[in-house]
């Protein structure tokens, strides 16, 4: 596998991309590969781990881990894994339940660091926590009774 031809592998591997509307990307002269895995797979994969489909999840982590196997010898498809993976796996509350399946080559490339996106994701919380809107809305709702959720 090349980056030339990892979104035809990943069509191959997962055809569940294709039920999506991939016109747009796939189109293209070359097709956009950073959008057709951040814009396609990563929301194909997010489906499947919120819905418990295993038989995806399986397909798309083993399509990952053939793909960054293949990029110890192309720079171009090490990059495009680091970046549209890697980033989103180290920011999605997903971790925990994708990390699992995961393979040792995707996570080596990715630069995977078990519980990052966990911590990144409640470090934002208690941040958001700390702000003075944040803070003056809760006192508000405590007042009034109001269970509204307009906080950000």
């Amino acid at each position: 596998m090349t980056y030339e031809t990892v979104i035809d592998e990943a069509l191959s591997h997962v055809p569940e991309l294709r039920a999506m509307d991939t016109s747009h990307f796939l189109d293209e002269d070359p097709p956009l590969t950073y959008v057709v895995f951040g814009s396609l797979l990563i929301p194909v994969l997010e489906n499947a781990l919120n819905s418990g489909d295993l038989k995806v999840i399986l397909r798309i982590c083993a399509f990952l881990e053939e793909a960054s196997v293949s990029a110890r010898h192309d720079g171009m498809l090490e990059a495009l894994i680091q970046v549209e993976i890697g980033e989103w796996l180290g920011g999605t509350s997903l971790e925990e339940q994708v990390s699992s399946w995961l393979g040792p080559e995707t996570k080596r490339v990715c630069g995977y660091v078990p519980g990052l996106a966990t911590q990144r994701l409640a470090l934002r919380e208690q941040r958001k926590k700390q702000r003075i809107s944040y803070r003056v809305l809760a006192w508000w709702k405590k007042l009034t009774g109001s269970k509204s959720r307009h906080a950000d």
